[in-house]
């Protein structure tokens, strides 16, 4: 009958806005992995680097205790 009819477009209608929806939350979500994935090879990068200076500062004031 013709509520049941309404009933189903209303239906309809709401899981085609939930659908879209969804589609956006998941253009987020891989558009944030992609931004993560990112800046951990920023982060990667920068902790070599700050391993690599401790490692010579740490024989820098080795050697500056010998002489001292």
């Amino acid at each position: 009958d013709e509520e049941d009819d309404r009933l189903e477009d209303q239906i309809d209608n709401n899981l085609d806005a939930l659908s879209s929806g969804l589609s956006r939350l998941n253009a987020m979500a891989v558009a944030s992995g992609d931004e993560i994935r990112k800046q951990n090879v920023v982060l990667d990068r920068i902790s070599n680097k700050t391993n690599d200076l401790d490692t010579r500062i740490a024989g820098t004031t080795h050697k500056l205790k010998k002489i001292t």
